[in-house]
């Protein structure tokens, strides 16, 4: 028996659900009329899209879900699209998010520094799955245009990790600043436009104690003290774990921007750990991301239904319009975030 389901499917996403954009200033770009309109009629499934930073995210009303397959619009960007399915009672709806890069078909992008092009180069050799990527076949890898010893090592290596479920470190001496040492571990939260800093989590093995500064309202004030606490910690390097140098970039902008000279001189001391877990530490997981390393190695987050973008937007609504949130929930994950941080330095010290 076919049952007939309301699904609404819109370009703009309703005003105030998924829609806080940044390209032209951090704000809401949903449509007033659509909202309007969905709560006119209330559908159990609206799909949207327009909101690019929203895109691959859902959100839960009281008759319905909203569901953002926004796709940024790089030429290398992948396409985003979602399978949803719905009960015949209509009283339950699942959904999975997948992308264009799925369609590849190929396990040998889960090795590090494998994509499209370098499948394609493997296939010409007939390679065509990660066990085929061995020392036997070094010569012919090497040989490869792009590649050297260096990624022949960290594909064996990474293949060798998934075969054994195990997470291995290449080199360890590429860590060296976190043995002999007592190092000052930091996670930064930001708002999605990450121009302001409103919560800093840090441990620190000198003391053996977690710390959290946080200020929803006044950056400076919480600035202020952070760098005072980085002062007590003398010359010990200060770790965090973006792979993009994220938390140390914005730190210097924002303490810059209040006139904070010493919180910017403290940042030489500061290291990006995941640049180096990119390229040294692998496990059975094709993403080197904080949540994705350190689950590898047992940590599990207390509410795995948060990340550091539904905090980031949290917070932006905060600042949109005044839409207080569960703060303690919002600091529980940074918390866990500097934990998984310490999972994956006890980790590699040991």
């Amino acid at each position: 028996m076919l049952c007939e389901v309301l699904i609404l499917v819109t370009h703009t996403p309703p005003f105030s659900i998924l829609d806080i954009g940044k390209r032209f200033g951090q704000q809401h770009i949903g449509s007033k009329a659509v909202r309007r309109f969905l709560d006119d009629i209330q559908p159990p499934v609206t799909v949207c899209g327009h909101c690019h930073q929203f895109g691959g995210r859902a959100e839960t009303l009281e008759y319905g879900t909203v569901i953002n397959i926004a796709s940024h619009d790089g030429l290398d960007d992948p396409g985003r699209y979602v399978l949803i399915t719905i009960d015949a009672s209509n009283e339950s709806i699942e959904y999975e998010f997948y992308n264009t890069r799925h369609l590849l078909g190929s396990r040998l992008t889960d090795l590090v520094q494998v994509g499209r092009n370098r499948v394609e180069q493997f296939s010409e050799l007939g390679i065509t799955s990660p066990d085929e990527i061995t020392e036997e076949r070094r010569a012919e890898l090497e040989a490869l245009p792009g590649a050297s010893s260096w990624h022949v090592d960290r594909w064996i290596v990474h293949r060798q990790a998934f075969e054994n479920d195990e997470v291995v470190i290449l080199n360890k001496s590429a860590f060296g600043d976190l043995h002999d040492t007592n190092p000052l571990l930091l996670d930064i939260e930001t708002d999605l436009q990450q121009d302001r800093i409103w919560l800093v989590g840090t441990y620190s093995y000198q003391n053996d104690a977690y710390r959290q500064f946080f200020d929803p309202d006044d950056e400076s004030a919480l600035l202020q003290e952070l760098s005072e606490y980085l002062d007590d910690h003398g010359s010990e390097p200060i770790i965090y774990y973006g792979g993009n140098y994220f938390d140390e970039q914005c730190l210097s902008r924002r303490f810059d921007e209040h006139g904070i000279t010493e919180g910017v001189d403290y940042l030489e001391r500061a290291h990006d750990l995941g640049i180096t877990a990119q390229q040294e530490l692998f496990g059975p997981f094709n993403r080197h991301k904080l949540d994705v390393v350190a689950s590898a190695l047992g940590f599990e987050y207390q509410d795995p239904t948060v990340d550091g973008f539904v905090v980031g937007s949290k917070y932006t609504r905060y600042l949109l319009d005044g839409e207080e949130p569960d703060w303690n929930r919002l600091k529980q994950y940074n918390n866990d975030d500097v934990t998984a941080l310490k999972t994956i330095v006890d980790h590699i010290r040991s």
